[in-house]
């Protein structure tokens, strides 16, 4: 067996698992009114049928509206219990053993959220945009019914007939703002690191206490707080742990960061490389005697070859398990090619977290669909087509493979030579070249479902009859534009895909344009209302197109290859759009790379050796050896001008049809597979 260690039985306690794999806390907002829903349920049952060995509940507030910082299910009082019944019972059939993260988000919340002000040792608010509030100070009285909530839920989950509890003591929360220095100023026996331990270390003998020695618990704590000055790092980490080893726990779980923390090191995107903080959980490991959990991006390889070398004892898989519910299976049975690869890009997941939305997958878009829909879906009596689909980018690959699935007789074809379209230029970057490996699966994905794959096949009239097409698709996405100002014929200007195909020379400096009032701005917020929602809390809805997404992208991976690069935007700020964990992590790995933006800054032309723009009402020379323009997509609508005498069904998907960006894409065609 390829993935040996992997596959091998470990104990937590007293509870046997029966595999290395660890599905961590997932917070989808999939709940009702802190109740979990059929959703809530399917998506931890399905992990556990897809092979893990332990499924983490999502965090789940003892303290419910206060302890919320999104839509998190509630345990604090026994009306919530029988929907984690139905989860311990869904996943105990697969085999699989069951902990709740168990969590007070401390000041990690804000009134608007809430309803009530957040809490905390100590009256420091959170550095994060996302919680601006100032927290009420804790007293010792509230301390202790905090404590004893904690064990409240507990006894609930045991009652619900969980394998145990995680208790989060990492990410910013309040166990760990009463660890870190930077949250905890208090100068009571709850005050600084030893306080801070006393407050965890009561929370583990409280639980220990009411639900017995051998129920589980496994505190969730932070390697490293990634704060510049003033954080916990590795070797208050070493402490921590031994303490709540003494105090009781079952296992570490091995994680890092906080919303405070300003270093790149938290990046949940693919900004981070894979297994980056195996020495985290490996030095932490050296130092108890407890079995160890580590997360962060692993591949299978590295994951059997953590557990192998003794780094850790467990491996958890997070965003994989959310794009892949049978990602385990696949790992054990080593059919890596059939496993939907999470390219760890977080707009399906976390970035629609932050919007309050319910969370799904980029490049598997029945992530979060109502069950009962998808169930029809699957049963729905469909009359046999055949199909040609023009464009093999994402929506043309997604399409493809859901029609072929549901029966229909497809051909796809491109012009270009590889599968991907616009979006696989990003695997020629550092930071995404994954992406490379999803049109891997796709090609083989493609091929099993019996789809007639066309490379270097651009469209023709004939083919319509060669194939007896009764259903033609433009999938054919935009192109890159420049847009209609003096000079953009000049040779330094040149556009996103230029830059990275390696046909432009690049110069030393670079000036990257983005985010003009031309653009067709998906950046605006749309907000919807929550049903039943506690406070009345709304959505907050945006994205940001595939041009500032390519902006973004070249900017970095020229800054990585040595180019001095700036961004200039017309409007008030960068890919406003973008998700708050995107976007936020891309400004934090932008300011080590030198990359700047300038707002508000209008390009009139382009003239030698830069651009001529204007500021404030001021013309001014921006110098630039390489000016890359990303503020106009079209498409061309061929295809369409091509079948002005075809009598069957046509349509339009992605970008083609309205411009947006691959996860966009991705689902668009997803809905239209449903329509054919």
């Amino acid at each position: 067996m390829k993935y040996e260690y992997l596959a091998k039985e470990g104990k937590i306690g007293t509870i046997t698992i029966k595999n290395r794999i660890v599905v961590p806390a997932l917070n989808n907002n999939y709940t009702h009114a802190a109740f979990m829903t059929d959703e809530s349920i399917d998506f931890y049952v399905s992990k556990a049928k897809g092979g893990a060995g332990l499924v983490i509940v999502e965090a789940t507030s003892v303290d419910y509206p206060r302890s919320r910082s999104v839509l998190n299910p509630a345990i604090d009082d026994e009306k919530y219990l029988p929907g984690f019944k139905q989860i311990a019972d869904g996943c105990h059939k697969y085999g699989a053993k069951v902990l709740v993260q168990l969590s007070h988000v401390g000041r990690q919340s804000r009134r608007s959220t809430t309803g009530m002000d957040p809490v905390a040792p100590s009256p420091i608010a959170s550095k994060s945009p996302l919680y601006p509030d100032t927290p009420k100070v804790l007293s010792k009285e509230d301390i202790e019914e905090i404590i004893g909530k904690f064990q409240k839920a507990a006894v609930i989950a045991k009652k619900a007939g969980l394998d145990g509890v995680e208790i989060i003591m990492a990410h910013g929360y309040l166990a760990n703002n009463f660890l870190s220095p930077i949250s905890n100023q208090r100068t009571d026996e709850y005050g600084g690191l030893k306080g801070g331990i006393k407050f965890c270390v009561e929370i583990v003998k409280a639980i220990k206490d009411a639900c017995g020695s051998d129920f589980p618990v496994v505190p969730r704590i932070n390697g490293d707080d990634f704060i510049k000055q003033d954080g916990n790092g590795i070797v208050e980490a070493e402490l921590i742990a031994q303490c709540l080893e003494k105090a009781g726990a079952d296992a570490l779980n091995v994680s890092g960061g906080m919303r405070d923390s300003e270093l790149s090191f938290n990046d949940h995107s693919s900004g981070q490389p894979r297994g980056a903080w195996i020495h985290l959980g490996d030095r932490i490991k050296r130092t108890v005697s407890i079995p160890v959990i580590i997360v962060k991006r692993f591949s299978p390889e590295i994951a059997e070859l953590t557990i192998k070398t003794g780094a850790a004892d467990f491996v958890a898989f997070g965003k994989q398990a959310i794009c892949d519910s049978e990602f385990a299976n696949k790992i054990l049975e080593d059919r890596i090619e059939d496993m939907i690869p999470c390219t760890s890009c977080c707009q399906g997941c976390y970035d629609e977290l932050w919007m309050k939305k319910p969370i799904t997958c980029m490049v598997n878009p029945s992530v979060g669909r109502k069950i009962k829909y998808l169930e029809e879906r699957k049963a729905k009596k469909r009359n046999k087509k055949n199909v040609l689909i023009v464009g093999a980018g994402p929506s043309g690959c997604e399409l493809a493979l859901s029609l072929a699935d549901f029966g229909h007789s497809v051909t796809l074809i491109d012009k270009n030579n590889f599968l991907g379209g616009n979006y696989f230029y990003c695997s020629y970057t550092e930071l995404k070249k994954e992406v490379g490996n999803l049109f891997v699966f796709f090609s083989h994905a493609l091929s099993q479902s019996g789809v007639d794959v066309r490379l270097n096949t651009p469209f023709r009239r004939d083919l319509i009859d060669e194939v007896k097409a009764d259903v033609v698709v433009d999938a054919t996405g935009c192109e890159f534009k420049k847009p209609n100002l003096p000079g953009m014929d000049m040779e330094h200007v040149i556009t996103p895909k230029e830059a990275l195909d390696g046909g432009k020379e690049i110069g030393k400096y670079v000036t990257v344009v983005a985010c003009s009032f031309g653009c067709p701005w998906t950046c605006h917020v749309v907000s919807h209302e929550i049903p039943d929602d506690v406070v009345g809390l709304k959505t907050s809805e945006t994205y940001a197109c595939a041009m500032g997404h390519a902006a973004a992208d070249v900017a970095e991976d020229l800054a990585d290859k040595g180019h001095k690069v700036s961004i200039i935007t017309e409007r008030d700020s960068f890919v406003p759009g973008m998700g708050f964990t995107n976007r936020g992590n891309m400004f934090k790995r932008f300011f080590p790379k030198n990359i700047n933006v300038s707002t508000k800054t209008k390009v009139l032309k382009a003239i030698p050796g830069g651009l001529l723009c204007q500021k404030e009402g001021i013309e001014f020379k921006v110098s630039a050896d390489t000016v890359i323009v990303s503020t106009k997509i079209e498409a061309s609508n061929s295809i369409e001008n091509l079948l002005t005498d075809y009598k069957g069904a046509f349509y339009k998907v992605g970008d083609v049809e309205k411009i947006g960006n691959a996860l966009k894409a991705f689902h668009r065609a997803y809905e239209l597979a449903d329509a054919i």
